[in-house]
């Protein structure tokens, strides 16, 4: 039998991202990716609510190009 560890992103990015201090009060984190955004909720070690949408960076960059009349080019030449 082979043991797999499995750790949630949104679990890691709280540990990471929010001091043992800011655990003691609910804490809400947004990320939001090219493709999904997600939104979690965090009080003391665990996760209260979590919710992912499929819009992210990449949607809104699509519908600001289209909206605007803006070349994909132009928009992302800013990024990384």
């Amino acid at each position: 039998i082979k043991t797999v560890n499995f750790v949630y992103v949104g679990q890691a990015e709280a540990e990471y991202l929010l001091t043992r201090e800011e655990r003691d009060f609910p804490s809400l984190i947004l990320d939001v990716g090219y493709i999904t955004s997600e939104v979690s909720l965090h009080y003391g070690n665990g996760i209260l609510a979590e919710y992912s949408e499929d819009f992210g960076g990449g949607y809104l960059m699509g519908h600001l190009v289209g909206a605007f009349d803006l070349s994909l080019q132009r928009t992302t030449s800013g990024m990384l």
